[in-house]
């Protein structure tokens, strides 16, 4: 899992969460783990309307990135989704009953590229639109 962000805050508006699953046993390239993965965008608006934060530094340092990450920042409303449309969305992606079993049953672990910051950010969203970390 890793997600953009509007602020380096556990209030901060998130942008996107990419998720990638992959079997830990299997040997797959970083490229096969990515294909297989999705990329979600949620409702900034919806975000900014509940009180959470945009950092001016953090909106400076977007201004500064290439044309290819600035891509989440421009993405059309109608593709995005309300934070508490997450697991309604995520179960579909998860489709695989194998995959749905492994999280019923405690095997299925995150990884976060940054799990303090990315885990922390994405439970206090959660906890502000009342939907439970998945984790």
């Amino acid at each position: 899992m890793d997600i953009e962000t509007l602020s380096t805050r556990a209030n901060a508006v998130v942008l996107s969460v990419g998720i990638c699953l992959f079997d830990i046993e299997k040997v797959q390239s970083f490229d096969e783990i990515v294909e297989g993965g999705i990329e979600l965008f949620f409702d900034t608006q919806a975000q900014v309307d509940a009180g959470r934060h945009i950092d001016q530094s953090t909106l400076d340092w977007w201004s500064k990135q290439g044309e290819a990450a600035q891509r989440v920042l421009n993405v059309d409303p109608a593709q995005q989704i309300h934070p508490r449309k997450f697991y309604g969305v995520f179960e579909k992606f998860c489709g695989d009953n194998v995959i749905q079993v492994a999280f019923l049953q405690n095997k299925a672990r995150w990884f976060a590229r940054g799990p303090t910051f990315d885990m922390s950010i994405m439970d206090d969203m959660f906890r502000d639109f009342n939907v439970t970390s998945p984790w």
